[in-house]
């Protein structure tokens, strides 16, 4: 029991003190909407650490891709949601690349989903074809498409865990793959998830990269996320990982002896033993180029009976 008990004049003079709210004001007021059958578990300064990491991989991943593919493909996040594992479902594509990966030591895991509409371009562009969005992207992949496919799910997984390193290591592995992704056993319906959507393009191609946290996947990092400061990677780091990137893109070199111009008429009466003269004088010397662009003079060589070319001068 309280030692004083307030008295009615108390009980009324504190009553006057607090202030009316009028209906009107009420009114005014923004009422936020709050699901109860779906609470947020995942705090608001955790998601910004999660957006800031994942913009650093939708970089990388567009520069690991571009020097794989020779191509610009351009990666970009588009939203970040909290939702159930079967609204997840119901937004990818009935035939599509879905991945299920493994991320030991954690336990749990986690989806890789990409859309074929981008993926088949990505292929076709690594066997040999253009930019240009395929004619049917609603379908299954082949086997071929499948071997090709699994490369660039590597590529994402890599990137995926250098990105996450800062704050735990894991290695993450395919275990399962499916065109259809009601047939992956992943989750139950109503478990809540973290998705993580991406704009990928390469020329008029375009889709969607999709990557499914189960939030029981990620609730043992949220101090670490909550205590980490950069929340970016930083700007050397970046610069190297970029340089190094760019490092692994193949690239044409040709040892060009002269040019001359011919009528097709000419052109067209070539035969074997024919003799073009050029306008160069007879040198030893020849001009190197690198995708089209003159870099080096360059000296013609015998070497154990092939011709090779020795750097000169520039």
């Amino acid at each position: 029991m309280p030692d004083k008990i307030l008295s009615q004049e108390e009980i009324d003079a504190l009553l006057s003190r607090s202030k009316k709210v009028t209906p009107e004001e009420l009114r005014k007021r923004k009422a936020r909407v709050y699901d109860f059958r779906n609470p947020e578990r995942f705090p608001k300064e955790g998601l910004r650490r999660i957006r800031a990491m994942h913009e650093s991989f939708a970089r990388s991943l567009s520069l690991a891709i571009a020097g794989y593919t020779r191509t610009v493909l351009d990666v970009s996040i588009s939203s970040i949601d909290q939702l159930t594992y079967q609204e997840f479902l119901l937004s990818v594509p009935l035939l599509t690349c879905f991945n299920v990966v493994e991320c030991p030591p954690i336990k749990g895991k986690l989806v890789v989903e990409i859309n074929p509409s981008i993926l088949l371009v990505i292929i076709d562009r690594l066997m040999g074809g253009s930019s240009v969005p395929v004619s049917q992207p609603n379908r299954e992949l082949t086997e071929i498409e499948w071997v090709v496919a699994q490369r660039i799910i590597d590529k994402i997984l890599s990137e995926l865990k250098s990105v996450w390193s800062p704050v735990v290591d894991f290695r993450p592995k395919v275990i399962d793959r499916e065109s259809n992704p009601y047939f992956a056993q992943v989750l139950a319906p109503n478990e809540l998830v973290l998705l993580v959507c991406f704009d990928m393009r390469m020329g008029d191609a375009h889709g969607i990269l999709s990557i499914c946290y189960p939030i029981n996947f990620l609730e043992p990092f949220i101090p670490a996320l909550l205590k980490r400061q950069q929340g970016k990677v930083s700007k050397p780091e970046l610069k190297h990982k970029w340089r190094m990137n760019l490092l692994l893109v193949p690239s044409v070199m040709r040892g060009v002896l002269d040019k001359v111009k011919l009528d097709l008429r000419d052109i067209l009466a070539l035969k074997e033993g024919d003799v073009i003269v050029l306008d160069k004088k007879a040198e030893p010397t020849v001009d190197l180029y690198l995708e089209g662009k003159r870099i080096h003079q360059v000296c013609w060589q015998n070497e154990s009976g092939r011709k090779v070319l020795k750097l000169c001068n520039k």
